[in-house]
């Protein structure tokens, strides 16, 4: 049984793992990051980071330097290669879970509540992007974990300790989040068990020196590359800052509590459902099941008091929900709920076949439809038939089996066809473009309009794209060189003037953006 579940975790990876070898780079966070990196190796730069000159202290510098690792590997940013570093420490949560649970879940329920979580919607996507997110996760789990064994007993002697190294990693990743949610949640639920009083049993004042010296060595090092206006920006603007009035992703209170169920896709209404029902019938839950609910919503009601929201941030708290929600499916008889929790996440797969179909038919697609894109979209509709057909049986476990499955091969299917995709996706297809029409000698430099993102297309085009944000500038450079510019297409529609300014000149849409050949010079260039 064991290797059953094994094969079963490698297999959802694989279904997933192509997404990295057909996609472009998104714009927002892995291309920056990308450029980040490229500038610190330049520069010898390994504790403080800068984005075209301008400190970038939003995130500690883990992630940067498997980055750095990767690059000097394999001798370039490898999607594939630098994606493991996300896609790994999702498998490893999965297994430590999966271990976890094992006094309350049988080999069955742990694989049914993996891939759960695994397809999940922002924990599926937290797998298949390039951020620290999962990595930081991983080092959350880890520290719970220890701290569970403690409380429990079986932990070594020496696990007490460990619980700090596990914090210290979280927060070498991704920041004080990394701190705040394993400490927050251990101390809400001692404080629950009455047992508040033992907390230096667990998390002794000797493994809180060692995390406090080795973040005092890390932001030494910090300060003697970047600085004291780079450590200020590190420690006090990207904490108190982002916690208390956010200068970035400012969210109300109540951001959570609207946003996350679109996060729980396919699976919220399961999600919503066992944990109510849970709450209600919780004099009959065991130890376990406790801590986990404990972690969900001291998680939830932190994050929701800090300013700065993302849902990606909330990305620690889904392991314990898919596997909470399990176990209170085990031990909770409300089946007229649980056909429910699968009728409309199978009836949606089973659509989705007919759905594509009936667009690509009408011409409704912004893309060419391949063989292999339809056989896997196929196999989702007939996963979601199977969902269906054994809720009618009233095998729930086996109906929420088809609803994995019909996932896994939905994200196989479309990274199938993402080449088609990747224009609207990242820049890549828009910086190759600028450099065809440069390699003709008909433009010197690369310029953008209002378009911050392409400072970042350094990465394809080697060179630097300067960003204007007004028009007279954007003028003044036009009477003086022949440039290639790049321009979101919603700021051609909303600003006539800028069209007018523009509407001479050589066009090409790439994506959602425009590439203009704006030169004085009579010039073919191949569409």
């Amino acid at each position: 049984m064991k290797n059953r579940k094994i094969f079963i975790f490698i297999g959802m990876v694989l279904l997933v793992y192509p997404v990295f070898f057909f996609r472009d780079l998104t714009p927002d966070n892995e291309l920056k990051y990308i450029s980040i990196v490229t500038e610190a190796l330049d520069k010898g730069n390994i504790f403080a980071f800068y984005n075209h000159g301008i400190p970038y202290a939003d995130k500690p510098p883990l992630y940067f330097w498997i980055i750095m690792m990767v690059k000097n590997i394999t001798g370039s940013y490898s999607v594939p290669t630098i994606g493991m570093f996300s896609l790994l420490p999702a498998l490893l949560i999965l297994i430590i879970m999966s271990r976890w649970s094992s006094s309350e879940l049988d080999e069955e329920d742990q694989t049914l509540a993996s891939g759960m979580l695994f397809t999940t919607s922002i924990f599926l996507g937290g797998g298949l992007v390039l951020r620290m997110d999962m990595l930081m996760t991983l080092f959350i789990i880890l520290s719970l974990y220890s701290f569970y064994r403690c409380y429990t007993g079986i932990g070594k002697s020496w696990e007490p300790y460990l619980i700090w190294l596990w914090i210290f990693l979280a927060l070498f990743t991704k920041g004080p989040l990394g701190i705040l949610i394993p400490l927050v949640s251990i101390i809400v639920f001692l404080t629950a068990e009455k047992k508040l009083s033992k907390i230096r049993q667990y998390l002794p004042l000797r493994g809180l020196i060692i995390l406090v010296s080795l973040t005092v060595i890390w932001l030494s090092l910090v300060y003697f590359e970047g600085g004291k206006g780079y450590l200020y920006n590190l420690t006090v603007k990207q904490t108190v800052g982002r916690g208390v009035n956010s200068f970035k992703h400012k969210r109300p209170f109540y951001y959570y509590f609207t946003g996350s169920l679109a996060s729980f896709l396919p699976w919220s209404l399961f999600y919503v459902t066992t944990f109510i029902l849970g709450i209600k019938n919780r004099s009959n839950a065991g130890l376990l099941e406790k801590f986990f609910r404990t972690v969900v919503i001291s998680t939830f009601i932190l994050l929701s008091f800090i300013s700065s929201k993302l849902e990606i941030y909330l990305l620690p708290a889904y392991p314990f929900v898919a596997f909470l929600s399990v176990i209170q499916f085990r031990r909770l008889s409300k089946e007229k709920y649980w056909k429910w929790c699968a009728a409309l996440p199978g009836l949606l797969l089973f659509l989705i076949f007919p759905g594509i179909f009936a667009a690509a038919f009408l011409n409704k697609l912004p893309f060419e439809i391949t063989f292999l894109f339809y056989s896997g979209l196929l196999f989702v509709s007939l996963a979601g038939i199977y969902s269906l057909l054994h809720i009618e049986k009233g095998n729930f476990k086996k109906s929420f089996w088809g609803i994995i499955f019909g996932m896994l091969f939905l994200i196989f299917s479309i990274s199938m066809n993402l080449e088609d995709l990747n224009s609207e996706i990242g820049l890549k297809a828009l910086a190759e473009k600028g450099q065809e029409i440069k390699s003709k000698k008909i433009a010197s430099s690369f310029y953008a309009f209002n378009f911050e993102k392409s400072e970042n297309m350094d990465v394809y085009l080697h060179e630097p794209v300067i960003n204007i944000n007004d028009l007279d500038s954007l003028h003044k450079v036009i009477r003086e060189k022949n440039i290639i510019l790049f321009v979101r297409t919603k700021d051609i529609k909303r600003n006539q003037e800028l069209k007018n300014t523009l509407s001479n000149f050589n066009k090409f849409k790439i994506g959602s953006n425009y590439l203009y050949q704006v030169s004085s010079e009579e010039s073919e260039v191949i569409p």
